[in-house]
């Protein structure tokens, strides 16, 4: 039985999906989307990769403000907003939300091979997620 200085495997691996993993993925298949959707899916596209590039930024803006000492992300106000936005339900609302838009774009999609790999994502993240809650 792990104690609370030694947690499952399985929730650190989580913890680590959520916060490196999940919010740059949902951004890349955004990104194809908007180079291979139809006009109206481009529009969600964006969406998605705007919200999931604010994660993104919001999670790898220490690592950039301790590598390179002048940017001074971290006294930004836009960083104090993205990191409110990216703690919220531990993480998981903004790429809930990124995903959900990521979804409303593959009604008019031309590469489905997209919406494959992003419902094998989703499906994934929220069957781990399950999971994890019953640790």
């Amino acid at each position: 039985m792990p104690s609370f200085l030694q947690p499952d495997p399985w929730l650190v691996a989580f913890v680590v999906i959520v916060k490196f993993w999940a919010a740059p993925t949902v951004a890349a298949l955004a990104i194809l989307r908007l180079v291979a959707g139809a006009r109206s899916a481009r529009i969600w596209a964006a969406l998605a990769f705007v919200v999931s590039s604010i994660a993104v930024l919001a999670i790898y803006a220490p690592i950039a403000d301790r590598l390179i000492t002048g940017l001074d992300i971290l006294n930004s106000a836009y960083w104090r907003h993205a990191a409110q936005l990216q703690a919220a339900w531990g993480g998981k609302a903004i790429i809930v939300t990124a995903s959900l838009l990521l979804w409303l774009s593959a009604y008019e999609g031309r590469w489905r091979w997209i919406d494959i790999l992003h419902g094998i994502g989703a499906l994934g993240f929220a069957s781990f997620w399950v999971y994890t809650l019953t640790l």
